[in-house]
């Protein structure tokens, strides 16, 4: 089975700073603990990204007291144990993810991003990531997500 993970507030998480905007502030636990328990079980595992593959080259990112505002996924992964589990990077330069996941034929996929798991192909699984918490939850996009009046 393919099962893919986004990136950014998925397997990294950030939060709202006043001065530059959003801020890694590390890994997501849960996220990386249901990547590794997904490898365990046999899965092949991609991440893939709206990241642009150009700009990654520059990264991490530092603030002016040198925290980390933006890390590198290669050094994340590395960092936090999880190189030889992914299969491949895949940068999408800002575009929806759903082509690549249909190439790939992912069972399931991991995101924060409500636009992306709207667009997944039919035969993919969303799992949805809160980009506050890092809780996971399945996607249901016929779900309402507001009371009604």
């Amino acid at each position: 089975m393919v099962v893919t993970f986004d990136f950014d507030s998925t397997l990294a998480l950030y939060k709202f700073d006043e001065d530059y905007g959003t801020r890694f502030i590390g890994p997501n636990e849960k996220a990386i603990q249901a990547l590794k328990k997904h490898y365990k079980d046999g899965s092949i595992i991609y991440i893939v990204t709206t990241r642009k593959e150009d700009h990654e080259r520059r990264l991490p990112d530092f603030d002016d007291r040198g925290r980390v505002l933006s890390p590198n996924v290669e050094d994340f992964l590395h960092e936090f144990g999880m190189s030889r589990m992914i299969e491949e990077i895949y940068y999408t330069n800002g575009n929806l993810k759903r082509g690549i996941l249909n190439r790939l034929e992912s069972a399931v996929h991991y995101d924060d991003d409500e636009e992306e798991l709207e667009a997944l192909p039919d035969d993919t699984k969303g799992m949805q990531v809160e980009f506050a918490t890092g809780d996971i939850r399945p996607w249901n996009s016929i779900e309402v997500r507001y009371p009604a009046a």
